[in-house]
């Protein structure tokens, strides 16, 4: 990964509900599921959720960054 806000740099946040979701066997979704999904669009981790066995509300916000910045300080 590059410097900080480097054009492709992905930045997610997202809520406990994700780390949070649990299945029909009692089993947590997890931190190291959610790190293995980060990845994904914000749309697919809700969705993996979601079928996971989504309890709580879940908020996942996903910045790429796309172009160059131009402006100079």
């Amino acid at each position: 990964m590059g410097e900080p806000g480097t054009p492709g740099n992905r930045l997610t946040f997202l809520s406990d509900g994700l780390v949070e979701a649990r299945n029909t066997k009692g089993e947590l979704y997890g931190f190291e599921r959610t790190q293995q999904i980060s990845n994904q669009t914000a749309t697919g981790i809700a969705e993996v959720a979601k079928n996971f066995g989504q309890e709580d509300d879940i908020t996942v916000v996903a910045v790429t960054r796309t172009l160059k910045a131009t402006h100079k300080v």
